[in-house]
Formats: structure tokens, C-alpha cells, sequence
């Protein structure tokens, strides 16, 4: 492996993160699972990081249910690690890695900072700005598309596509700050990405039938997660042939805090429960609306 000095390990990644988290007011938890390691919230600002020392070690399902978790919890998913598998992480780059960005402790600081920030993909390199910024930017210079072209020697559709996806090579940004100085950088990360809704399981066909728009996770403590757009309304859940250990109990409680949602078990018959709310499978199947299901809670 070239052009690596020191690595860390993982611990001593977390332990950075959480620093720099500290120091810009984060309210943060660590969970250690193997799909997220941090949650974290600042204002409307909410991060879930997942850890690990190689980002290239980083599964395309792990990265299916980060992004799964994100969009049930509305926040933005985040990889940090300190190398690949050829190289240390610099800390003005951002990488992919299966549709989630990748940065490094030092890169984590200059996001919160909003310093700039270069995009790295397969594609090469790029810079990713705030395409509104840039827009109103144009127009307070009053310069036209067409004027601007001409100009940078940038195509007239190649501003279009800046206009409305934010991101622009580095020999094209280079082009542009000749003219506008300083580029309005954008670290919106957690936009579009594809998931996979599909209800496969009877649980998940259940919660849909009575108004759930349902996630399944198969590498996370907790099995689903559900929510009702509308209402604001979630649920963690978590199937159970006994009852669960103490850990369990209490990542669900803490989860259902952060994530501002109901954390509820699945048994597979009656048990003597009272730590969070529980139901039966053949209860759960009986379900026929929102309001049964609400009134477990109630």
C-alpha cells in the first residue's frame, strides 16, 4: 500500500470524530454497529457516520442500509476513515463510496467550516457548489448564459447542467473563480440516492397494507423501520423469539431518542415485558389500521 504515513485504527478514528464533533456543539452517540458508528445533531443539522479505517472495505450493503437509516431519520449519511486501499485520505477531498460520501477526520472539520472541498469519483475530480448561489451570483454580475460562455470558455450547456446539479470540474471551477472569485461551496451530500422499497417480508406488506411506508434492515440491531410521512410518525422494531438482552433493550431506547421515533418488539408469544411497548406476531398480523397499532402505545 503506497503513499500511507501513519495509520489509525478504528477506535482512534471515532475518538478524533467525536472531538470535532465536541468542538463545533454536536450533540452526538456512539453506537458501534457494524452498519453506523455516530449519530449526530446540531440545530437542523443531523449526521449518522459510519466508521471504518479502509472506506474501500465500505460493502454496497452496508451502504444500502446507512442510506435506508437516513432517510427514515432525515439525516445525512457520512463515511470517515483514514485510508484506501492505495492511499492515505486528504483531508480537502471528498470520495464516494457507494453513493455515500467518504472523508477523513480533517475533511469532516473542513465540511463544518465550509471550506472548499474537492469531489472525488470514478469520473475524476470535481468541485461541488451551491448551484442557487452560483445562479444569483451570475445574475448579480449581470451576465447571461450565453455572456458568460463566451468569457470562461465553458459551453453554454455545460453552465446549465452547474445551474442545476452543482458540480463542475476542477479546470472549469479554476475558469469560473478567474472571473467570480470564490465559488459558493455546497456540502448538501445526503440529496438523491436509490434505495430499495420493497416490502419482502410479511411484516413489511403489513405495515404497508396499513399506511407505513416500511424499510427492512437485515445487518442492523433492530429489523424495520416505518414511518408515516404525513403524521410524522415512526417506528423501530425489532422481532424477537425471546426476550431480548439488556444491550438490545437499551440501543433501542437510546435509538428511538435520537431518531425521534417508537422503538417496539415483535414476540413470537406473550412475554412478561414492560421495558418498551411489545406485541405478539399473530396480534401484529390482526392489525387492520394505524389507529390498532397506535393504541399499544397508548
Amino acid at each position: 500500500m503506497s503513499n500511507l504515513v501513519v495509520q489509525m485504527t478504528k477506535q482512534e478514528i471515532v475518538k478524533k470524530t467525536n472531538k470535532v464533533l465536541k468542538k463545533f456543539n454536536f450533540e452526538f452517540c456512539n453506537f458501534n454497529t457494524s452498519v453506523f458508528d455516530i449519530f449526530a445533531q446540531k440545530n437542523s443539522q443531523t449526521f449518522i457516520f459510519k466508521v471504518t479505517e479502509n472506506i474501500d472495505s465500505f460493502s454496497k450493503e452496508n451502504s444500502l442500509e446507512l442510506r435506508k437509516i437516513c432517510y427514515f431519520s432525515n439525516s445525512a449519511p457520512f463515511l470517515i476513515g483514514d485510508h484506501t486501499s492505495f492511499e492515505s485520505l486528504q483531508d480537502f477531498v471528498v470520495y464516494i463510496r457507494h453513493e455515500v460520501p467518504a472523508i477523513s477526520v480533517g475533511g469532516l472539520e473542513r465540511v463544518l467550516t465550509q471550506q472548499n472541498i474537492i469531489l472525488r469519483t470514478r469520473g475524476g475530480y470535481s468541485v461541488k457548489i451551491d448551484k442557487n448561489k452560483f445562479k444569483q451570483m451570475r445574475k448579480k454580475s449581470g451576465l447571461s448564459l450565453n455572456r458568460l460562455s463566451k468569457i470562461s470558455g465553458i459551453s453554454a450547456r455545460s453552465l446549465i447542467n452547474y445551474e442545476n446539479e452543482g458540480k463542475i470540474s476542477l479546470e472549469n471551477a479554476a475558469k469560473l473563480e478567474n472571473i467570480f472569485g470564490i465559488l459558493p461551496v455546497s456540502f448538501e451530500f445526503s440529496g438523491k440516492f436509490s434505495l430499495d422499497f420493497q416490502a419482502n417480508s410479511l411484516i413489511s406488506k403489513k405495515l404497508l397494507k396499513i399506511g407505513f411506508f416500511p424499510l427492512e434492515f437485515k445487518k442492523t440491531p433492530f429489523d424495520f423501520a416505518a414511518k408515516n410521512k404525513e403524521e410524522d410518525e415512526k417506528y423501530i422494531i425489532k422481532v424477537e423469539k425471546e426476550l431480548p438482552n439488556e444491550n438490545i433493550i437499551e440501543f433501542m431506547k437510546t435509538l428511538q431518542e435520537k431518531l425521534t421515533s417508537t422503538a417496539f418488539f415483535i414476540f413470537e408469544k406473550n412475554e412478561n415485558f414492560d421495558e418498551l411497548p411489545c406485541i405478539t406476531k399473530k396480534e401484529f398480523k390482526q392489525l387492520k389500521n394505524k389507529e390498532q397499532l397506535r393504541e399499544i402505545f397508548s
